[in-house]
Order: structure tokens, then sequence, then C-alpha cells
């Protein structure tokens, strides 16, 4: 079955889709085809060989392997708090944060500046307006790492709807300020955010950013599992 995918749809300017159930994804692309869906989305475990041998049948293409990590409370002491001012941002922060997602992702090699048919400058787009998205209500915590008055690092969560796990949809760090330990600090902020509220906090990142990875590990986020991204546009 294949969804509506409103955001998508918005940022690319395309007719956008995700694809939910892979029961028959011949079928389902066939359907979404003659509902006039321009592009899909498709993640799947890397282990569902059978899944992914049909999406390669009907036109998909492999775009990104991600990692998912998370940080069970169970499991784990909670990590102290970090060592730089980190606070929740505000509205009056959108622009100023904007301008941060647009530097920290415009070298990035995450699914949407994999894909050539989005274009580089369409895909810097896409997370400045996943930026404003998130201020504008999407997400439920924004937190931001202050250096010498200036914002320098964001994390974005959103809550756990079931009591079990919060979701870090999104970590960055201002480009002048690399190699400071802030992405650690803005994430560690959202772990000890949702300690007893939460089973478990999570996220995915890029399989060769290896950075991030090695930062989950000295705090204690461990990997978890991993996925296929997979896009189709339509012939």
């Amino acid at each position: 079955m294949i969804v509506d995918a409103p955001w998508e749809t918005k940022v690319l300017g395309v007719k956008s889709g995700i694809l939910q159930t892979a029961a028959d994804v011949a079928a389902s692309v066939a359907r979404a085809d003659a509902d006039g869906f321009e592009f899909v989305t498709a993640k799947v475990p890397t282990t569902d060989l059978a899944t992914i041998h049909a999406l390669e049948r009907s036109g998909f293409l492999l775009i990104e392997t991600a990692l998912h990590y998370s940080f069970r409370y169970a499991d784990s002491p909670l990590p102290p708090a970090p060592d730089v001012p980190i606070r929740r941002a505000d509205p009056a922060d959108t622009e100023a944060l904007v301008e941060l997602a647009a530097l920290s992702f415009g070298a990035h090699f995450g699914r949407f500046h994999s894909d050539p048919r989005i274009g580089k400058e369409r895909a810097d787009r896409v997370y400045e307006e996943w930026m404003r998205s998130s201020m504008g209500g999407y997400a439920d915590a924004v937190f931001v790492a202050e250096v010498e008055g200036r914002i320098a690092a964001l994390s974005i969560w959103r809550d756990a709807t079931d009591g079990k796990f919060a979701h870090c949809s999104l970590g960055a760090v201002h480009p002048d300020y690399y190699n400071r330990g802030l992405f650690k600090a803005v994430i560690i902020a959202g772990t000890r955010l949702y300690a007893g509220v939460a089973e478990e906090v999570g996220g995915p990142t890029n399989l060769h950013n290896l950075p991030v990875q090695a930062a989950f590990h000295t705090i204690h986020w461990r990997r978890r599992g991993s996925t296929y991204t997979f896009h189709r546009w339509k012939p």
C-alpha cells in the first residue's frame, strides 16, 4: 500500500508517497502510477531480501543505507549533563537554525542528496524546510548548543506517543564548530529529557557517517538494526 507523503510533496514539488506494506510491490506501484504519484519512498530492513528484490524489479533504486541506534534506559547509566550551554530553541531562533541546517547538510550524503533526480539545490532546501517544519510544530523539542553567543548545534526530537520510544529525527553542527563534541552534547540533552518518560530513545544515521556513530557509542547509544531506503520516480 502506498500512502500520501504531504511533507515530501511540499518540499519536492511533486506528488509523493510512501510504500508502507510490501505484500505485492508490483500491484502497489501500478496503483501509485494510476493515482498520479511521481515519487515514492520505501524503507526496508537490510535483511528483507524478498522485498528488496521486488523493489528492484519494480524500478526502485537504492539510495541510502541507514544504521539505527538507540539508548535503552534500563541497560545503561544516564550520560552526564553536557559541559556546554544547552537550551530549548524558541521561535526567534528559526532563521538561525535554518541557516545552520543549510550549512551543515550542504555536503551531506543522505537520501535526498544521494538522489540525482532531486539535485543538490532542492536537497539543500529539504533540510531548510525540515528545520522550519520542526520549529512550526513538527518537533516536540529542539535543543541548541550555544558557543560565543552563536547557535552552534541542534537536535530535533519527537515524543514517545506510546511511552516507549522517543525519536531523534535530526542532529546538526555548524561547520565552524566541528570536532568540539557539540553533536554529542545536543544528543545527551534529548537523552536526558526522556529519562523516566520513555523506555528508549533513538534515531538513524547514514552508514558512512562515522563521526556520528562514534559519538553515539561514547554515550551508550547502540546499533539496533539497519535499513535500505529506495526511491522510485514515475517513468
